[in-house]
């Protein structure tokens, strides 16, 4: 479960642009990152959770790559 904060780890293929977005069950954007050109590799990216309410949500990761979706909860 998360509180204050979550980290998000992701590696990239390519060098390209992303966007994190944390959604609630409903499929509502809560809070949307959009990262400028990430390089090659594995990147780390801290994500404030601050104002969100206890509950389930969505944590989705795009990319040129493709997307993925995570499932977290807030204490």
């Amino acid at each position: 479960p998360a509180t204050g904060s979550v980290r998000v780890d992701y590696s990239l293929n390519d060098a390209t642009a992303i966007q994190i977005s944390v959604l609630d069950v409903m499929g509502k954007t809560m809070l949307s990152t959009k990262l400028e050109k990430q390089a090659l590799g594995t990147h780390t990216q801290e994500i404030n959770l601050n104002g969100l309410s206890s509950g389930i949500y969505f944590m989705r990761l795009r990319s040129n790559e493709g997307s993925t979706l995570k499932r977290f909860v807030i204490n």
